[in-house]
């Protein structure tokens, strides 16, 4: 029941129609932020790439590990 009231209140509120002006500075700050991020993940992911791969035991050179050791 408490649910239901929280619900009504919250779409019967003014909330829901405030409109607000994103700029275009803005929006490049977004991209510009995303694509940091992707490009960030993927230099560590490069770098760690032998890492991960020995976590979750996959290995190119399996035959060759089994020989060093």
């Amino acid at each position: 029941m408490f649910l239901t009231e929280a619900l009504i209140m919250i779409f019967s509120s003014d909330v829901l129609f405030v409109t607000g002006y994103i700029d275009p500075g803005t929006g490049s700050i977004i991209l510009q932020a995303v694509v940091g991020a992707i490009a960030g993940i993927a230099v560590a992911v490069k770098l760690f790439w032998h890492r991960i791969l020995k976590f979750f035991g996959v290995s190119k050179n399996s035959a060759l590990d089994e020989e060093e050791d």
